[in-house]
């Protein structure tokens, strides 16, 4: 029983604290039409004390046009009605009337009344000022929304209204959630909000839902807007519809499966995973370019402009006067004309972006082209130049080397030409490369590095691709080309076990290396000069140690 006590107890202070701290206007009365607690922020809203404001009738706050309207309202509440909208110009101690949107509700029972209220005027001006955002940002193609630190919209900008089918009117005033789905969870909305109310930017992509039931991808990069006291005021969130790149990916990934499956039948598996992997490479990188596009106008200096705006309002009266005599007024030229300029420069940055954007869906078309040539051939064999089998494989990756600012080290020795099947090797070498990518990446080192070696070693071809990425562990070397065996979450297991298998068909060997995690990694495939009948089927396509410590000019990893 104590403890019920003091749980009581404990809820009870809670209460009280809440009804102390809260920034809204919060007030409880009783049927005779008497306030009888008001909470701090009352009373520093209107200026009256507490006993001031406990010792009259409410109405005699109450501006006398809008006093019947609350006279019926009281009475509606009192006769049952639970809870009620309406804005109430009420009196100041000073004289003035301040315009305040209630919300209140009745408890029958006890017969009082609570009722909560906001600045009216307030939220009005901070309306009127964000309709006078920028031109940059009323034309943006992303979706803007800004609102209040309790999450109700204040700005929509026309692409919000477009994309969402929900007008300005239908959209202030309401909470975000007018547009969430199920597609999240609990845990990642609790993420978001640890994210943003930490004062960093959240960045990730919601599965949202339109006025019409319809849905829609976008992703978002929501930040917090704080005044000078560090106080959070405003959420600001910049969206991008990217249901069309999630219906590419979506029909991309089935079409993966539905090449690997066939592949997997005809023994073509390499050639299906090749493609999805480079052309899926290049939409991260679109996607980067879309991202930063995005960050570029979350960038504009939207609070600069409110000043502006506030500055010539505030001297409506005397524009002429503040332009020439006040030094404040002075400078509003040339700050606008620097303005102006600066967002020039956000709009060419956004435009490059979107160029480069351009420049990589042609990449992928390039790539799928590519790709197709190879899977067309029959199989046979033809004399080729090492070197640019290798520049091809480095370029089918080169997305995704470039978007992790990877180094590319080439060391390549003078090695005579090679006759065997083109896209056969090519499949070995992306695979290789792409792996390397993904192990130098997830070792998280700012020097990220790929060497790629070319050399003879006694009539034979070696082709090294070395990397200084997380390296492989001892127990999992004699695994690694094993069919289905993999280390990475979204691996198949496939990818290797396929490449030694061409090798072998090849009359050639695939071996790797590696000292152990954290010490890189080296894959070797040696092919004959000339075509030789294929090789046994391999075992264990793992470097003695002897082989391991062979030299390599520019290597990391041995």
């Amino acid at each position: 029983m104590t403890g019920d006590k003091d749980m009581t107890a404990w809820k009870v202070e809670e209460r009280n604290q809440f009804f102390t701290r809260s920034l809204d206007l919060l007030g409880i009365g009783d049927r005779t039409g008497f306030l009888r607690h008001v909470n701090p922020a009352f009373v520093k809203a209107t200026g009256w004390s507490e006993a001031e404001l406990t010792s009259r009738p409410l109405l005699e706050f109450v501006h006398p046009d809008d006093r019947p309207g609350v006279m019926v309202r009281f009475q509606q509440m009192t006769a049952g009605t639970p809870a009620m909208d309406f804005d109430v110009r009420t009196q100041c101690k000073d004289g003035s009337f301040v315009s305040f949107a209630w919300t209140a509700t009745a408890d029958q029972e006890s017969g009082l009344f609570y009722a909560c209220g906001r600045d009216n005027a307030a939220r009005r001006r901070v309306e009127e000022q964000l309709r006078q955002l920028s031109r940059a940002v009323e034309h943006s193609p992303s979706s803007v929304i800004i609102t209040d630190a309790h999450g109700a919209i204040e700005y929509v900008n026309p692409k919000f209204t477009e994309l969402t089918g929900y007008s300005y009117k239908e959209a202030v005033g309401k909470n975000p959630r007018i547009l969430k789905t199920d597609h999240l969870s609990p845990e990642h909305y609790k993420r978001l909000w640890e994210t943003i109310l930490g004062g960093q930017e959240w960045r990730g992509e919601f599965h949202n839902r339109k006025k019409n039931g319809d849905l829609y991808w976008e992703s978002a990069s929501i930040s917090s807007i704080t005044n000078e006291q560090g106080t959070i005021t405003h959420f600001v969130a910049v969206k991008e519809d990217i249901t069309e790149r999630k219906r590419a990916e979506a029909e991309v990934e089935e079409s993966h499966q539905k090449l690997l499956a066939a592949s997997h039948q005809a023994g073509m598996a390499e050639v299906a995973t090749g493609v999805l992997h480079n052309v899926g490479n290049v939409l991260n990188s679109a996607n980067v370019s879309a991202t930063v596009a995005i960050d570029t106008l979350g960038q504009l200096k939207v609070s600069n402009i409110d000043r502006v705006v506030a500055a010539l309002q505030e001297h409506a009266g005397d524009l002429g006067r503040f332009m020439t005599d006040d030094p404040t007024g002075r400078q509003l030229p040339g700050y606008l004309a620097k303005l102006s300029q600066y967002m020039g420069g956000i709009q060419q940055k956004v435009v490059s972006e979107l160029q480069e954007l351009r420049q990589n869906i042609e990449h992928i078309k390039e790539i799928v082209t590519m790709q197709q040539n190879y899977s067309r051939l029959s199989g046979g064999s033809e004399v080729l130049k090492v070197n640019e089998l290798v520049e091809d494989s480095l370029r089918m990756n080169a997305a995704a080397l470039k978007r992790r600012d990877i180094r590319i080290v080439r060391d390549f020795q003078e090695v005579p030409p090679i006759n065997v099947a083109k896209h056969k090797v090519l499949q070995i070498l992306v695979n290789l490369i792409r792996n390397a990518n993904y192990a130098v990446d997830e070792s998280g080192r700012p020097d990220k590095q790929l060497t790629l070696c070319i050399a003879d070693k006694d009539g034979r071809i070696r082709i090294s691709v070395a990397d200084n990425g997380i390296g492989i562990a001892a127990e999992n070397l004699p695994r690694l080309f094993k069919h289905g065996f993999t280390t990475r979450k979204d691996g198949h297991g496939y990818g290797l076990h396929s490449s030694a298998l061409a090798a072998a068909d090849m009359g050639g060997s695939l071996t790797a290396h590696s000292d152990g995690p954290g010490c890189g990694a080296r894959f070797t495939l040696e092919l004959p000069v000339s075509p030789a009948a294929p090789a046994a089927p391999y075992t264990h396509l793992i470097e003695p140690e002897s082989m391991g410590r062979a030299p390599c000019r520019g290597g990391v990893a041995g």
